[in-house]
């Protein structure tokens, strides 16, 4: 179990599995064979230790005891120490779409084939082991003892170097890392797979290569919340769109949100007394109009420097930073005019990494003290100017006594570190309302060589002019004009009394909308770089259900057009971006339209759905019900999308008998490009369907109750018939009389209820004809096609 030096764990770059996908990854020169790809919601800690000789490490094996079912009384005894730790158990508060049991079984498989772990002699089980020492990692709900230390997925007792104490534990929350990275089924079991695998490195004497000043950090995986946010984000931007390249790359464009914080992790090379942090604001003046390069104090603005990212140094009026390239990127030095636009072909990882910092830009002007440019100054972690909001969505401790925090003196208390997991987005947010560069912007022009930078700009000012509505601590809102806390000095080391109502009002606005802008901006970044007819989905014309054709496959079009013997039908198509650019298709823009064609008459021109005449489920509010999803490999959906990741929608459609129809869909990828599948033709003939005269006894025998029974049975059988059949009404007492002649069936029910009218029309009285009610009856049903199927019923007390 030596360890070589500067040994990375092998998830510790990735986290999140997609389903279905075995291809490698490449991140900084390592190729994986694990298909995940999340990663790290800290701050990039790679786990190393420096090389051991074997005799410092006993060659036997390490058992990890994994403890999904909770336990009471806990100790840790860590950096720091706590008692009576109460864990909840794994599968407690689990949706009913979750199956715990499932992912518990995949966690063990996964981390006891992983091959850092198989190198190193550990071995992973959920049975507690009798004999053996072993260590114990307890998944579950975190009880809140930690939080004042800080906000974490998981946390270890020690770095044990050369894997001495074989009895130390860990614990993972699964509570946090299901908030965090949503519930889904797959994504849930990868993101435990990656903390668990953390921890267990850091009790085999795995450290962070740099740690961040915490008390914790060097046994903890942490989060912060531009990590989470752009990982919300993400989530949001996946919701409509599916698989896309920033699957793959979500872990670069995570950690680039993060690294936009950090002193040096820049290709401006900002650090230092210039720290990258001064160039994340924007200033407006007295009228809340904005210039595109005043910042803080003459530094640039967040804007300027967001648009530099994509262009590679250029600004908005292409005045090019001298400072681009002067510190590191991904994988090197930035270099002039190559920037996320240019870079995305032949190094999507630097292009995602570098969206990730102007994603971080783009997040600031969800706070109000940033486009005020109203600084909030620390030194050391020492708030010499708090901001309220900034601190209340980062998780700072909000405490009233001066002896808990003297210098952040609030006017309530509350330590919930990862608060900011109060504001995500809700599960059934509406994600057709993400906008494209186009819907941003009216006149976007695509192409990466030089990328339309005007829509980010846009995307900056609609999301600023919302924050600078609000007061922040030494600046006044244009709506709230200094309505909020009370007034003190620049330096006074508090919070102003800001309650935590006024705190929750402005989060719950602006945490939303930081949340949907990640959407728009990598809507945005991918028309800029998944542009023209190469980056164009590609659809599948419309299949329909129940075709009455031997070989549907052949040739049609409007004038042959396929036969179905059904009215209703089932049109289904797909799409996918998977080789047009990797943008993802969205599942819920599908955009179906029709044209009909009557008996005897023309074409229409085409139209969409608009009501449930034809289209049932439509609604004003939501349109057209798609009954769409997405899927990982289309081999089983089309012989076109085998191996491809893409969308699927399967609406209904109700037509008439004798009717033809021609169909078509538009499909829309991640991008905003449109892509019209083949028209498809069908005429809906009818079965020949049955033709039923009903014969009614009305002589006076029948009368009271027994004409009351048959007219009733007839209605019902009436009710009961298809469109396409045909219904007549005779009756007969002393004379036959033909109450309502043999009629096709319509779909909007009209004929059964004039067949129904008629049959409430019969009265009884007179002698019993029954010959002369079967010949009227057989008299209709003669005047049919000799082919055609015929019926007839005859009610009557004999």
């Amino acid at each position: 179990m030596a360890k070589s030096a500067k040994l990375p764990i092998y998830a510790q770059l990735i986290a999140c599995l997609r389903q279905g996908r075995s291809k490698p990854r490449h991140f900084w020169g390592n190729t994986l064979s694990r298909s995940l790809q999340v990663e790290l919601l800290e701050k990039r800690q790679l786990l190393d230790a420096s090389a051991l000789s074997s005799s410092h490490v006993s060659p036997d094996e390490q058992i990890v005891f994994l403890n999904f079912d909770g336990a009471q009384d806990v100790l840790y005894r860590g950096p720091i120490e706590i008692d009576g730790i109460s864990i909840a158990s794994f599968h407690e508060g689990m949706p009913k779409s979750i199956d715990a049991h499932q992912i518990v079984a995949e966690i063990v498989a996964e981390l006891n084939a992983a091959p850092n772990m198989v190198n190193q002699g550990v071995h992973f089980t959920t049975r507690r082991p009798q004999l053996a020492p072993y260590s114990t990692v307890y998944v579950g709900a975190e009880n809140k003892q930690f939080h004042k230390f800080g906000s974490f997925f998981g946390v270890a007792e020690r770095v044990d170097i050369g894997n001495q104490t074989r009895t130390d534990n860990a614990f993972v929350f699964s509570d946090k890392i299901a908030a965090s990275f949503g519930s889904s089924q797959a994504t849930l079991t990868n993101a435990l797979i990656h903390v668990i695998d953390h921890e267990v490195q850091h009790l085999l004497g795995f450290s962070h290569e740099f740690n961040v000043g915490g008390v914790l950090d060097e046994v903890a995986y942490s989060q912060d919340v531009h990590q989470w946010i752009a990982q919300q984000g993400y989530a949001y931007f996946e919701k409509q769109f599916g698989y896309s390249s920033l699957t793959d790359n979500l872990h670069w464009f995570v950690d680039g949100a993060d690294d936009e914080d950090d002193a040096g992790l820049n290709p401006f090379g900002h650090g230092g007394v210039n720290h990258p942090s001064v160039r994340h604001f924007w200033d407006h003046d007295a009228a809340f109009s904005r210039t595109f390069n005043d910042g803080l104090l003459g530094f640039d603005s967040a804007p300027n420097r967001a648009i530099k990212y994509i262009t590679g140094g250029f600004g908005l009026t292409g005045i090019f930073d001298t400072d681009w390239g002067s510190g590191p990127s991904r994988p090197g030095a930035g270099l002039a005019s190559l920037g996320a636009a240019s870079s995305y072909a032949a190094d999507p990882a630097t292009a995602f990494y570098y969206l990730g910092h102007a994603a971080h830009l783009l997040q600031d002007m969800a706070v109000p003290a940033h486009v005020h440019s109203d600084q909030h100054l620390e030194l050391g972690g020492a708030g010499l100017n708090p901001d309220p909001y900034h601190d209340w969505v980062d998780g700072a401790e909000f405490s009233s006594s001066v002896f808990q925090n003297p210098a952040r003196i609030a006017a309530f208390d509350n330590i919930d570190p990862d608060r900011w997991t109060n504001y995500a987005l809700p599960d059934e947010v509406d994600t057709t309302s993400m906008r494209t560069a186009s819907d941003i912007l009216a006149g976007f022009i695509p192409g990466s060589v030089s990328p339309d930078v005007r829509p980010l700009y846009q995307l900056f000012l609609d999301t600023a002019g919302l924050s600078d509505n609000y007061d922040s601590r030494n600046a006044n809102g244009e709506i709230d004009r200094g309505g909020r806390g009370d007034t003190g000095s620049v330096f006074d080391n508090n919070y102003n009394n800001w309650t935590r109502a006024e705190l929750e009002e402005i989060a719950r606005v602006l945490v939303p909308r930081s949340i949907r802008d990640m959407g728009d901006l990598v809507r945005y970044f991918y028309a800029v770089v998944d542009s023209g007819d190469s980056g164009k989905p590609q659809v599948e014309q419309v299949a329909i259900d129940n075709l009455s054709d031997a070989d549907p496959q052949q040739p049609h079009g409007p004038s042959n057009p396929k036969l179905s013997s059904d009215a209703t039908i089932i049109l289904r198509t797909a799409a996918s971006d998977d080789n047009n650019g990797k943008s993802g298709i969205g599942k819920d823009l599908f955009q179906f339209e029709f044209r009909t064609k009557p008996p005897g008459g023309a074409w229409t021109d085409w139209q969409s759905p608009a009501d449930e005449t034809n289209w049932p489920g439509y609604t004003s509010s939501n349109g057209l019900a798609l009954n769409s999803s997405h899927f990982q490999d289309g081999a089983n959906i089309s012989s076109l999308f085998g191996g491809q990741a893409g969308a699927v929608a399967a609406p209904v459609f109700r037509g008439q008998f004798g009717y033809s129809y021609g169909f078509r869909v538009l499909a829309e990828d991640g991008a905003g490009n449109q892509q019209m599948s083949e028209e498809r033709y069908v005429k809906i003939e009818r079965d020949s369907g049955v033709n039923v005269i009903e014969v009614i006894d009305r002589s006076s025998s029948m009368s009271g109750e027994k004409i009351e029974a048959a007219k009733q049975a007839a209605s019902l059988f009436v009710n009961l018939m298809d469109q396409g059949d045909r219904i007549g009404i005779v009756s007969y007492s002393s004379a036959a009389r033909v109450d309502y002649a043999l009629n096709e069936i319509l779909a909007d029910g009209s004929i059964q209820q004039a067949a129904n009218s008629a049959i409430a029309a019969i009265d009884s009285s007179g002698n019993t004809a029954i010959g002369k009610g079967i010949l009227a009856a057989d008299t209709q049903l003669d005047a049919l096609d000799p082919g055609a199927s015929r019926a007839m019923i005859v009610l009557t007390d004999g």
